[in-house]
């Protein structure tokens, strides 16, 4: 563990531990999915692909869907940070931290351009 996600992680911690009830709640950008990831890896254009909210289901054919099955890959989606954040503040949750995180560009080329993860701390007031 990278030793800046580390000290963030031992932080978090001991906050949970002196305010109580929380929850970590990971999510990757939503705007990661605006990208063709599969052409990317292949090192295809950096160019929008897809609209928001992505979900496999829609968005691929039935034989993209079957192919990334058979390697073993689950089939994704996205939400909007509406959905994702104001959900969390609709549950009556307060949102007491923010952390965004970057893969490295073996992973993504998206990683030079944008934060391709996101954390919320939110817990019960």
């Amino acid at each position: 563990m990278h030793k800046q996600h580390a000290l963030t992680f031992v932080m978090i911690t001991v906050f949970l531990n002196t305010v109580g009830v929380g929850v970590i709640v990971p999510v990757v950008n939503p705007d990661f999915y605006l990208f063709d990831q599969d052409k990317l890896e292949k090192g295809g254009p950096l160019q929008v692909a897809f609209t928001l909210p992505f979900a496999d289901t829609e968005q691929l054919s039935t034989v993209q869907q079957l192919e990334r099955q058979k390697r073993g890959e689950a089939l994704e989606f996205s939400r909007s940070l509406q959905t994702q954040i104001g959900g969390q503040l609709e549950a009556g949750l307060f949102i007491a931290g923010f952390y965004e995180d970057r893969w490295d560009t073996q992973t993504t080329p998206l990683n030079d351009y944008m934060p391709t993860s996101m954390a919320t701390l939110a817990v019960k007031p």
